[in-house]
């Protein structure tokens, strides 16, 4: 179950936290190893799942290894996506947004993405906000489900912001 799986990823997160000293590589400690050989893996091919519902499961898992081991040095946790959860204010979460069930919420998350990256280009400081891991594992795949699962009318506002998106992305690739 989902309960099962964050248990899991927190009791890894405060083991692998707990059991590094400042002489050992978080790589090399056994908690962190399980989580990036293992479950992300699973979680990256769970993304790109055609049904929105178990995406959804997959998509809040991601954020929940983003959060919990957002001070692992390792471009395989995602821990550069800790940016984009808003503990504080669900509404501006974008993970909880990307996978809400109104559509205006999953438009107005990708249009959050899309201003946060173009504003980071627009600014002087060169540093990446995203590894390229994130870009094309999470972020792309996430933006480009709209594109391909076009059905009606209704959702043309969610996909222009959805294909706006994908072309911020593929600046930063």
């Amino acid at each position: 179950s989902n309960k099962a799986l964050k248990s899991l990823l927190e009791t890894s997160s405060e083991l692998a936290l707990s059991n590094t000293d400042q002489t050992e590589d978080v790589h090399r400690n056994p908690w962190v190893k399980l989580i990036e050989t293992t479950f992300v893996p699973c979680l990256k091919i769970g993304i790109m799942t055609k049904e929105l519902a178990p995406r959804r499961t997959f998509v809040l898992l991601i954020s929940y290894v983003a959060r919990h081991f957002s001070n692992c040095n390792s471009v395989h946790l995602y821990g550069d996506l800790r940016c984009l959860i808003r503990d504080d204010e669900q509404d501006l979460d974008f993970f909880l947004n990307i996978t809400h069930i109104q559509m205006h919420r999953r438009t107005r998350a990708l249009n959050r993405l899309r201003r946060l990256l173009s504003d980071r280009e627009d600014s002087t400081d060169q540093s990446p906000l995203f590894s390229d891991q994130s870009f094309g594992n999470i972020l792309l795949p996430l933006a480009m489900h709209p594109v391909f699962e076009y059905k009606s009318k209704t959702e043309e506002a969610y996909v222009v912001e959805a294909i706006a998106t994908v072309g911020e992305i593929s600046k930063h690739l």
